[in-house]
């Protein structure tokens, strides 16, 4: 019994509801703000692609849905991690259409924010310890750094990116690496974290991609849309 806002935005929803908390926390509409965000694998291949049951073969460019629940307090009250910037993304529609590769459809929503992000607040790639994506995994993580060359941007020396930390894929038969919504903010409550408080990272860009498909898209093979969002987190 308290007031629910239901937020999606593909698998950038983590960071779509940490940047819509926050600015309800600073228009002073609220004091302690739940953000929380799950997936599961069976659902998405599910829904998405095929069930597992089926057996299907899949591509190396493929991403394996994390099963994960995780839930983050934004607060009116000073802490050690802050968030102070934020960029709403725009969606691009890069024109692929292959649901199995989804990594290189998100890339260029994500570059997309991150230029627009480095524009609006006069920074650039020097000023964050990691800039952090979610789920381009391998082959998006490969594009994006290829299409920031394009712009003289050199992301190799920041990038990480939460489908490829949340699983070994050298280990683990996972394809290209992680995705799903719970993907990105797993990666970021722990590990991130835990870096942040033992004063490794300072200053974190947190770019949630999200590729806004559904099972109707897939079967007309029309082009997949994306759309990221980024945040800043940094300690204070």
């Amino acid at each position: 019994d308290v007031p629910y806002l239901g937020v999606f935005n593909a698998c950038s929803s983590s960071v779509e509801g940490l940047i819509f908390g926050s600015n309800v926390i600073e228009a002073g509409n609220g004091n302690n703000i739940i953000v929380a965000i799950s997936s599961h694998y069976a659902t998405a291949e599910r829904q998405y692609r095929n069930p597992t049951e089926y057996g299907g073969q899949k591509p190396e460019t493929t991403t394996s849905t994390v099963s994960s629940g995780t839930a983050s307090l934004i607060s009116n009250k000073p802490s050690s991690i802050k968030i102070t910037k934020a960029t709403i993304g725009r969606v691009v529609d890069a024109k692929e259409n292959d649901a199995l590769d989804m990594g290189r459809a998100m890339a260029p929503a994500a570059f997309n924010t991150i230029l627009q992000h480095f524009k609006d607040f006069d920074v650039d790639v020097d000023d964050y310890d990691v800039i952090l994506t979610g789920d381009l995994s391998y082959y998006g993580s490969e594009l994006l750094i290829e299409i920031g060359k394009e712009y003289d941007i050199d992301f190799s020396k920041v990038h990480m990116d939460g489908g490829l930390m949340i699983y070994d894929r050298e280990k683990q038969d996972v394809f290209a690496g992680g995705s799903g919504c719970g993907c990105l903010p797993s990666v970021v409550y722990t590990y991130i974290e835990a870096e942040m408080l033992a004063k490794r990272i300072n200053k974190v860009l947190i770019v949630g991609t999200g590729a806004l498909l559904n099972p109707i898209i897939l079967a007309q093979k029309e082009t997949i849309p994306a759309i990221a969002h980024a945040i800043v987190l940094e300690r204070v």
